[in-house]
């Protein structure tokens, strides 16, 4: 969960070059930025509750 909140804030902060090199707008940019972040807060649901069924043993990744 730490080093995906680092990817969030990384890309927050390397908005202005990725804009750029792939000639997106702000919406576009936001957009593409949204539909990470909600699939972060979705992946990081899921595990979690996963995590409280399965064994330790197999959510070794």
């Amino acid at each position: 969960m730490v080093i995906n909140f680092a990817d969030k804030s990384v890309l927050g902060l390397a908005a202005d070059p990725i804009r750029k090199d792939l000639g997106l707008s702000s919406s576009a940019f936001g957009l593409a930025s949204s539909a990470f972040f909600l699939l972060f807060s979705v992946c990081g649901a899921a595990v979690g509750l996963l995590a409280d069924r399965v064994r330790p043993k197999w959510m070794r990744f």
